[in-house]
C-alpha cells in the first residue's frame, strides 16, 4: 500500500520518520520498505528525508533490517555514511 503511504507523506512530510501509533517495534516507513525489500519505495522515502540512521525499538537501522531479511543490495544502499569512526560500545 505504498501509494497510501506516499499520499500521507505528501500531505504531511514531517511524518516520514514517525513510527506507527501504538506500535512497539519502532518501525518507521523506511524500516518497512527495508523489511519488504521495496527498493523503489526506500529510495522515494530517502528522497523525502527518511533518516538512514533511525533506529527501531530493538536498535536496528533500516540497513540492518534489510540485511536480516536477505536484501543485501538494498542494505548496502541504505547504509548511512560514516562521518567519523567511533569505538564499539
Amino acid at each position: 500500500r505504498w501509494p497510501v503511504v506516499f499520499a500521507v507523506l505528501d500531505a504531511d512530510p514531517r511524518l516520514v520518520n514517525v513510527t506507527r501509533p501504538g506500535g512497539t517495534s519502532g518501525f518507521a516507513p523506511l524500516h518497512q520498505a527495508a523489511y519488504h525489500g521495496a527498493a523503489v519505495a526506500a529510495e522515494a522515502l530517502v528522497a523525502r528525508g527518511a533518516w538512514l540512521a533511525l533506529r527501531t525499538a530493538a536498535g536496528e537501522r533500516p540497513c540492518d533490517v534489510a540485511r536480516q531479511r536477505g536484501h543485501g543490495a538494498l542494505a548496502d544502499r541504505l547504509e548511512p555514511p560514516t562521518r567519523w569512526a567511533t569505538p564499539p560500545e
